[in-house]
């Protein structure tokens, strides 16, 4: 405990035999597990062959011992080192279990993903911090070697974050594609709707004077597959991660586990939601990024559905006229869908970035229940958007690598497109360097020992690359 608060506690205090650093790691191991459990609640499953991921850290603590000793030639740090940072560990995991299994019974009385967005990336850096000053005041000595000893764990610590698995010892229980499932058709949930999308909306913050802020508008559009979905539930998190739009966000989803917790993404509640956001952004410098998930038809429409409920489709005309009403000024949009490059060509403006996941007459690839990400979701959210901010340079590779994997998979290429209107490069680069300089968590996980299931892994099938049936693909 006094390590983890930054005390000082001599090297002496953390002299330990093998068999103490095992009875250490067993119960950091412990620690770890409970916070899986209060995660995933308690209806769970053990998944043994996370036990090796999550002990980890253990060989990679006992190599940071190893060099700290010879920097500072005191061979007793090759013991107490790994004792030190395996201590520190285990209030700081409890801290982490707590606000998690608080967090998830909504007793924080927030939104879990927003919760867990602040709690992750604090804990992150109170975890990496603590570690570097309990090794620099073991190692002692000159200046020089504090800065050896501060960086050597610095890259330790970023190495046990980066090389694990995401999969918990305690993951939720599989269950059959219907689990979870609610009648949309009932009275309750149908006049719940507009109060689920006036609480959604009235949560938005302001603009900032001075700071180019972006807002994210998500739109899953067909609730006949869940990847639509689950795309959503890796990119908001990830944009208020790595793009500064925690309580700037709001998902549009149309599924029928969503309905009591997202407002349904239809015409109506799309335009609502522009125009509110129209209202509390800035509108000279403040950024719109809507992204548009569904199944596309060679004429130009976005398919939108929920049975049993009769849902107006979205075309881009329509889109178009919602967005000029809006007050809307800077806009990037995202198409995913078959035949989406129809779409830039009545949305394109000065002001405008189109990026679309095919041109106007092909078809795009990778619907499936069981994938997490469309062809063009994964190569430009789930790859390219961890590593840059910025979204003409996202796209350009994310573009390489699904025309490669089109050629791997023999299928007929789809042809990304993008337009980048004439004044809206300058403000997305402003935005981009505003975003470089922040703190970037977007691969922190919510555990200091491993990344947690914040990051989704994703499927590499090829189903639903024939498209639905009728006249929707995707």
């Amino acid at each position: 405990m006094r390590l983890a608060l930054f005390r000082p506690v001599a090297a002496a205090e953390l002299r330990s035999s093998p068999g103490q650093l095992a009875a250490l790691a067993a119960a950091d191991l412990a620690v770890t597990f409970l916070s899986d459990v209060a995660e995933a609640g308690l209806d769970g499953t053990f998944n043994p062959t996370a036990v090796p991921q999550a002990l980890f850290f253990l060989p990679v603590f006992l190599l940071l011992g190893f060099f700290l000793a010879r920097l500072a030639r005191q061979g007793e740090l090759l013991a107490t080192v790994p004792a030190a940072l395996v201590s520190l560990g285990l209030p700081l995991g409890l801290l982490n279990g707590l606000v998690t299994g608080a967090a998830y019974n909504g007793w924080l009385g927030s939104d879990p993903d927003t919760v867990l967005s602040i709690h992750s990336p604090l804990l992150l850096g109170w975890w990496v911090l603590a570690e570097m000053v309990a090794a620099v005041r073991l190692t002692g000595g000159s200046r020089a070697r504090r800065w050896g000893a501060s960086t050597l764990t610095l890259a330790v610590a970023l190495l046990s974050l980066f090389c694990l698995s995401s999969r918990g010892m305690w993951e939720p229980r599989a269950t059959d594609d219907t689990a979870g499932e609610e009648n949309v058709a009932t009275e309750e949930l149908i006049y719940g709707e507009p109060a689920l999308l006036d609480r959604k909306l009235a949560a938005l913050l302001p603009g900032r004077p001075g700071i180019p802020d972006l807002y994210f508008v998500g739109f899953a559009g067909d609730g006949s597959q869940d990847v639509f979905m689950k795309e959503l539930e890796t990119i908001v998190p990830l944009f208020a991660r790595r793009f500064d739009t925690a309580g700037r966000s709001v998902a549009l989803v149309n599924n029928p586990r969503t309905v009591r917790t997202a407002p349904l993404a239809t015409v109506t509640s799309l335009d609502r939601t522009l125009k509110r956001i129209g209202a509390v952004m800035n509108r000279d410098e403040d950024v719109l990024f809507l992204y548009l998930t569904s199944h596309g038809s060679s004429d130009h429409r976005l398919a939108v559905g929920l049975d049993p409920l009769s849902l107006d489709d979205l075309d881009p005309l329509r889109l178009r006229r919602m967005l000029d009403e809006a007050g809307i000024r800077w806009r990037v949009i995202v198409v995913s869908a078959c035949y989406s490059g129809g779409f830039i060509a009545p949305l394109r403006d000065d002001r405008t970035l189109i990026l679309t996941a095919s041109d106007a007459a092909s078809e795009s690839f990778g619907c499936s229940n069981d994938a997490d990400f469309t062809w063009f979701g994964r190569a430009f959210f789930a790859e390219e958007l961890r590593r840059t901010h910025s979204f003409i340079a996202a796209f350009e590779k994310a573009r390489a690598t699904i025309e490669r994997r089109e050629r791997e998979e023999k299928e007929t290429p789809s042809h990304p497109q993008i337009f980048v209107g004439a004044e809206i490069r300058p403000l997305l680069d402003r935005l981009a360097a505003r975003l470089d300089r922040l703190p970037s968590a977007a691969m922190a996980p919510s555990s200091p020992q491993r990344r947690r299931k914040t990051i989704l892994n994703h499927s590499d099938d090829r189903a639903g690359a024939a498209g639905a049936p009728g006249r929707w693909h995707n």
